[in-house]
């Protein structure tokens, strides 16, 4: 879309218009939404406004142009296939969604081909015939800005229904162990353990989850950097920390990362299980990581934009309040034997993927089979294409 221009107007006099406006538009899609964003000066959001409805609703389709950005775009696709970081990111999702995800959310070189510029245009200009919601954000009264969406803005009588719960894709499950090993050509392995319980968000864990990730892995004093890199020098890079999903019905997860070399895979894997189901309890590294914790959210700022992108992302949860609150007024009351409680309950033995991104020649494969059968997956499973 930013390559092209409208019915009515050529991508240069839509830049100069922008440009003189001192305004921006960009239209773009995630895994379960897409957006027109518009930002500026507020003296000029009426015409910006026009200027964007007119953009998205009379895009112009130009064939030479898609076919130079397909090009581009099965260049950028085979690039990604020889990164690294960009191969162990497929792995990820792979492991977390599932093969079947990744075939449905990622497009063959031959559906990219049979693209057409009508496909593509008339999906976006179709993107307001959805149903959706304006956000605005700037000096203007609720009056004002009502008014000018009005004018420009032409909701539909008969929207079609979005159904984000439809589109989103679960996150796999990890009842038994399992060893994920995709190919990779370098002295330094790539690793990550993924587990999910399916056990469901709650506000009530915020304080003790958020301080166990500051206690065990939020800073250079934490225990993960402390055993995994000073002490035990297993490691370039480290982490471990359990995550939420974006919505009140996705689950918990826990997930921990090694960057090592090849023929350190086994002792990293080993120390890692042990600090993980065997917390090691130091008061000094608690007292210094909920001080930490107390003190981001003492300088914590939500502004601009962010107060209600925040708003959203409550919203998705289910919640009315923003979490920091609760989570300010609870910190002081928690001691490490909350945290070592909840370590226990929630994280010591677990059940894990085992992913491993690396050359299977080089590295301990007897090791990965002690734990379970290797699936030994290709770039282009991982990758989709």
């Amino acid at each position: 879309m930013r390559l092209l221009g409208t019915d009515n107007k050529s991508l240069a006099e839509i830049q100069s218009r922008l440009y003189n406006m001192a305004c921006t538009i960009s239209v773009g899609a995630t895994g379960t939404s897409m957006y027109v964003y518009v930002g500026g000066l507020q003296e000029h959001m009426d015409e910006a406004l026009a200027l964007a409805e007119e953009y998205v609703r009379t895009l112009k389709g130009d064939d030479e142009i898609l076919a130079e950005y397909k090009q581009d775009l099965f260049k950028t696709r085979a690039n990604a296939k020889l990164n690294q970081r960009a191969n162990f990111n497929a792995l990820m999702t792979y492991a977390m969604y599932g093969a079947d995800a990744v075939r449905r959310m990622t497009l063959s070189d031959e559906q990219i081909a049979a693209m057409t510029s009508d496909d593509l245009v008339g999906r976006i200009r179709r993107m307001f015939d959805y149903e959706h919601e304006v956000v605005y954000y700037g000096p203007a009264s609720q009056q004002q800005v009502e008014a000018i969406i009005a004018k420009h803005h032409k909701m539909p009588a008969d929207p079609i229904a979005v159904k984000p719960l439809e589109v989103r894709y679960a996150y796999s499950l990890t009842p038994v162990n399992r060893v994920i090993v995709a190919p990779y050509d370098a002295k330094q392995i790539y690793y990550r353990q993924y587990a999910n319980r399916g056990e469901r968000f709650s506000t009530d864990n915020d304080a003790v989850i958020d301080l166990y990730n500051e206690y065990f892995s939020g800073n250079m004093n934490a225990i993960v950097f402390q055993e995994m890199r000073e002490a035990r020098g297993l490691a370039y890079s480290a982490s471990a920390y359990l995550s939420e999903g974006a919505y009140a019905d996705d689950p918990y997860y826990y997930v921990a990362f090694i960057a090592t070399q090849n023929d350190k895979m086994r002792q990293a894997m080993e120390a890692f299980d042990e600090i993980i189901n065997d917390m090691p309890v130091s008061q000094p590294a608690f007292d210094l990581a909920k001080q930490s914790l107390l003190q981001q959210l003492q300088a914590a700022r939500t502004t601009g934009m962010g107060v209600i992108n925040k708003y959203i992302d409550n919203r998705r949860k289910g919640l009315s309040e923003d979490r920091n609150i609760a989570l300010y007024k609870a910190l002081p009351d928690l001691t490490i034997d909350d945290i070592i409680a909840y370590q226990k309950s929630h994280v010591a033995g677990s059940t894990y993927t085992y992913l491993i991104l690396g050359d299977p020649d080089d590295i301990d494969m007897d090791f990965l089979r002690s734990i379970a059968e290797v699936e030994l997956v290709t770039t282009s499973d991982i990758f989709g294409y």
